[in-house]
């Protein structure tokens, strides 16, 4: 999986910081896989603590 940035001038609605992404995945079983990836939990360990996924 690549990482991918925003753009430095992203803005979420109303200027506000709050970017949603939401991914489609079929069959949801390869959602679960990827959550599970470690590659993934790498990821979201480095996420700042005030970030939800």
């Amino acid at each position: 999986m690549a990482e991918r940035r925003l753009p430095a001038d992203t803005q979420g609605t109303a200027d506000s910081q709050l970017l949603m992404n939401v991914p489609v995945w079929e069959p949801a079983e390869e959602l679960a896989t990827a959550f599970g990836s470690p590659e993934f939990q790498r990821m979201a360990a480095e996420f700042p603590d005030d970030i939800v996924s």
